[in-house]
């Protein structure tokens, strides 16, 4: 599916002012701050960051499964292609509630981070595959397990009758991922979370894995929100990519018109530091100097302040930078791109 045909449908998930706060002994930690986004069917949207930006928070929060300390608050709206009826208020629902459950793993499934601890070390792989199908398709066990086998066919994991009565223990990492994935998609879900679904493999088995789900996606015309920190994988892989810092999303667009023409001062900085082919091998990578602050009672600023070149000051460190849409489809959180008069009304309002 291109990415026309995708965004000239209606969003299969909605996203609007997504935020979670964490309660500390010394205040309030604030890891998603004001998210919004939305995937259409059959697309990949990509959300990037580095470590801490509160990715995983985000797209836990999908499926209700971030633990009780967090604190969310916002919409999520998900309506299912395959279902007739009103959209459904995600955070709404009872976490363990049946709602929920009906769509977690049924219509919306996860790829978690590290298939390993995933994983249940005490049942087989194939019991654990089984376990969903069970679930959400069918309660006939020599029909779940036909399932099942094929599921660990199509991800290309030889000998199934053998594998499925393995334990996590005895897969090799690459292998745990492709039972991850076969687990994930064994009910036909609208959206696949794949969470940094390639970090622990080797590049071999990493490009074997982001074909293998393009294949998939293909077939099941599913979307996917793929959760990474690698720009990489973000170019093959995606067709809409959101940049992530400090629990807001600070740049937005078609992956081909942020690679092409980044605008925010940490997307470039992103950019620069990746290792290009045919470049200056001599030259050394660009790196982006400071540390991410600690998102903990923090003031209304840009939280980029402190590491951005560009800042302005009285400005960019005494009020909180709002999006601006410069472009179709592309959105920047950046003070930039602002009209000067929008800029000084918020000095005015922020003294």
């Amino acid at each position: 599916m291109t990415t026309q045909t995708a965004h000239a449908q209606q969003p299969l998930l909605r996203v609007q002012d997504l935020k979670i706060r964490i309660r500390l002994d010394n205040g309030v930690m604030q890891a998603v701050d004001g998210v919004d986004f939305e995937i259409r069917q059959g697309q990949t949207l990509g959300l990037v960051g580095e470590s801490g930006c509160g990715k995983s928070l985000t797209s836990r929060a999908l499926i209700g499964i971030n633990p009780k300390e967090c604190e969310t608050t916002g919409d999520i709206t998900f309506m299912s292609p395959s279902e007739s009826g009103k959209p459904v208020e995600l955070l709404s629902l009872n976490p363990n509630g049946r709602q929920i459950r009906a769509i977690r793993g049924r219509r919306i499934a996860m790829i978690f981070q590290e298939p390993m601890t995933a994983f249940s070390p005490m049942y087989t792989i194939g019991n654990q595959i089984m376990e969903a199908i069970l679930l959400h398709r069918t309660k006939n066990k020599k029909e779940a397990k036909k399932i099942a086998l094929e599921m660990l066919s199509k991800v290309g994991i030889s000998d199934q009758e053998k594998r499925f009565d393995q334990y996590p223990h005895e897969f090799s990492g690459g292998m745990r991922q492709r039972a991850m994935i076969s687990m994930a998609l064994s009910c036909n879900p609208e959206l696949l979370i794949a969470d940094e679904p390639t970090t622990a493999l080797d590049v071999t088995i990493q490009a074997q894995v982001l074909e293998l789900m393009k294949e998939l996606q293909q077939e099941f015309g599913m979307a996917i929100l793929l959760v990474t920190h690698d720009l990489g994988i973000i170019a093959e892989m995606c067709d809409e990519v959101a940049v992530m810092y400090l629990g807001k999303i600070v740049e937005q667009a078609p992956v081909k018109e942020l690679f092409a023409n980044p605008k925010h001062p940490y997307t470039k900085g992103l950019l620069k530091s990746m290792p290009r082919l045919g470049g200056d091998r001599s030259r050394r990578l660009d790196s982006i100097e400071g540390s991410v602050p600690v998102p903990i009672d923090m003031p209304p600023m840009c939280g980029f302040y402190d590491r951005c070149k560009d800042r302005i000051d009285g400005v960019c460190n005494r009020m909180a930078v709002p999006a601006t849409r410069i472009a179709d489809n592309h959105t920047v959180r950046c003070f930039l791109y602002s009209e000067p008069g929008e800029a000084n009304s918020h000095v005015q309002a922020h003294p």
